[in-house]
């Protein structure tokens, strides 16, 4: 099974990998739909659109019948290279977080958390962060 899809985009997935080996072009949306069993073309238009953003295939936009297969290894390293990315942005988000937390702390140091369990703890979850090179 593919990495990072559900059975819906699994199913639409293989649906046009096997149209495109038989008929050497990609199918519509409204074949995929058909294919796969849907209503709507709306919603199979978002399910390839999820498949793009995962990395899976590509399509150029406003270009009918664009769809292509990536390769296994390079869909994995599409979505590897997302995710880290999104774990970047929180543990950014983190940092920011932190660095507020200590100037609250420095400001207001007779507030009650500053003297208690958690602005040390905060302050070491946050140094720990720091540490892995964020």
């Amino acid at each position: 099974m593919q990495m990072g899809m559900t059975k819906l985009q699994r199913k639409v997935y293989e649906f046009i990998r096997l149209y495109i080996k038989e008929k050497q072009v990609s199918p519509a949306m409204r074949e995929i739909r058909d294919g796969v069993g849907q209503r709507s073309v709306s919603h199979t238009h978002s399910v390839v659109q999820a498949l793009v953003a995962r990395g899976h295939i590509s399509q150029t936009h406003g270009v009918p019948r664009s769809i292509t297969i990536i390769p296994y290894e390079v869909a994995a390293e599409t979505q590897a290279k997302a995710e880290l990315t999104e774990v970047k942005n929180i543990i950014g988000d983190f940092v920011a977080a932190q660095d507020k937390w200590q100037s609250f702390f420095k400001h207001n140091p007779q507030h009650p958390d500053n003297q208690e369990v958690y602005a040390p703890r905060v302050q070491r979850h946050f140094e720990k962060l720091k540490s892995v090179g964020v």
